[in-house]
């Protein structure tokens, strides 16, 4: 049997990365598809992965003009990749897919699945597309084929087709929903032994808005978590307790994170930038609910030091707005301020980088906006505001956590009730 690598065009298989190119890893990886080394299959796939995110990393970033400076791992470079808005949304997920699966091929003796391998494969083809079509500082082909189209499977391979379905529809909610139709018992056997796609495919329902069918596919995998080991486990916990704060059973999820937190400082492991968000807007909400500043204070505190530890721009704008529910005004503007300076610099970037084909992303965008509103350029947040929203129309829940946000800011900021309006109304 054969991969998708033999119908590549040239163009893919010899385009140079930096002194090597591809042709090797990917006859490698057709050889171990034949013999059927599933393993190898999938160390092959996240090694191509690997190269191409850190060729495109460099494209876009330039070298480190420091060389001393510790390098960025794969998931950070994945992450400033899609915090630049270079890796859209649906490849970002099939990048963190397969990133996760050849972790887990590195580090654990776990037997890997055929299917598990055809998995791989579909996710690293679909990174091939993106870098060789989409992103704007690589190649720009029409096509990585020699034909016109990828070569059509023959089905029955349920994730890699799901895989295949949910990537040209990108990420549709309804059909994300087979899942739970005539097969779901089949679905679930796989995903009991692919820990990594229901992992997407939770995230892609949070973000949606769909909370039930996250939690169906949370509670009919919480017996398999404890049994998975390093980035999945914690992403599984990290993702519930997401979920928990999504559907206000905060105290529930604020004791799942921190037993998380807890557990991951006992082995001297970084505190997850994402991890850290979930759990301090755990804490404002409890706050919100009952008042007691004792939770408004801790939020605050842990975004803060989130801010300070990583300068991540969305630990920074909430550090901000929590220390202006405090009373602290001059430092909830002056944090505003260098948040402001920082999306406005990624956003300088990313135009000049793509000759203003891209912009920012939704949340990069919400940010941005929510730091014009505290340092006072109220016709900056409309216009910001007004693009976000359009931009992210199809993940409602998203847009209803800024939207929430920026209630509580037009209150607190005493807005002209003009401009008020305006915010509202979009």
């Amino acid at each position: 049997m054969n991969t998708f690598v033999g119908n590549l065009r040239n163009e893919v298989t010899r385009h140079k990365l930096k002194d090597t190119t591809l042709e090797g890893d990917l006859t490698n990886l057709n050889k171990v598809y034949a013999a059927g080394a599933t393993e190898a299959v999938v160390f092959y796939s996240a090694r191509i992965l690997e190269a191409i995110l850190k060729d495109s990393h460099q494209l876009f970033f330039g070298e480190d003009p420091n060389p001393r400076l510790k390098k960025p791992t794969l998931a950070d470079i994945e992450q400033q990749l899609f915090d630049y808005n270079q890796l859209q949304q649906n490849r970002y997920y099939w990048a963190k897919g397969l990133r996760l699966l050849g972790n887990d091929v590195r580090h654990s003796l776990r037997r890997i699945k055929a299917e598990e391998a055809d998995c791989a494969l579909v996710f690293l083809e679909f990174i091939l597309v993106w870098y060789f079509c989409e992103f704007p500082l690589g190649p720009r082909q029409n096509t990585i084929y020699k034909g016109q189209a990828r070569i059509d499977r023959a089905g029955g391979n349920l994730l890699p087709d799901l895989a295949w379905t949910l990537d040209s529809s990108r990420l549709n909610l309804q059909k994300l929903k087979v899942i739970f139709g005539a097969r779901e018992q089949d679905y679930f056997d796989k995903f009991k032994v692919n820990f990594t796609f229901p992992l997407l495919l939770i995230d892609i329902f949070i973000a949606q808005g769909d909370h039930a069918s996250a939690s169906r596919l949370i509670e009919g995998l919480a017996s398999y978590a404890h049994k998975q080991k390093g980035a999945l486990r914690d992403r599984f916990y990290q993702l519930q307790g997401l979920l928990l704060s999504r559907e206000e059973r905060l105290e529930e999820a604020a004791q799942l994170l921190e037993r998380e937190i807890d557990r991951q400082k006992a082995r001297s492991e970084r505190i997850d930038v994402e991890t850290t968000g979930i759990v301090a807007g755990v804490y404002k909400r409890i706050w919100k609910q009952g008042q007691d500043e004792g939770f408004l204070r801790k939020s605050y505190e842990t975004y803060r030091q989130g801010w300070r530890e990583c300068k991540n721009t969305y630990l920074g704008i909430n550090a901000a707005t929590t220390a202006l529910w405090l009373g602290n005004p001059l430092e909830a503007q002056q944090i505003g301020k260098e948040v402001k300076g920082a999306l406005e610099r990624r956003r300088t970037m990313i135009q000049q980088k793509t000759n203003d084909r891209y912009d920012l992303s939704y949340w990069d965008m919400a940010t941005l906006a929510e730091a014009c509103l505290l340092t006072h350029d109220l016709e900056g947040a409309v216009e910001l505001y007004q693009r976000a929203f359009k931009a992210c129309k199809n993940q409602p829940d998203d847009v209803g956590v800024a939207r929430r946000q920026l209630d509580s800011l037009i209150e607190r900021l005493s807005v002209p009730a003009s401009v008020a309006e305006r915010l509202r109304s979009l």
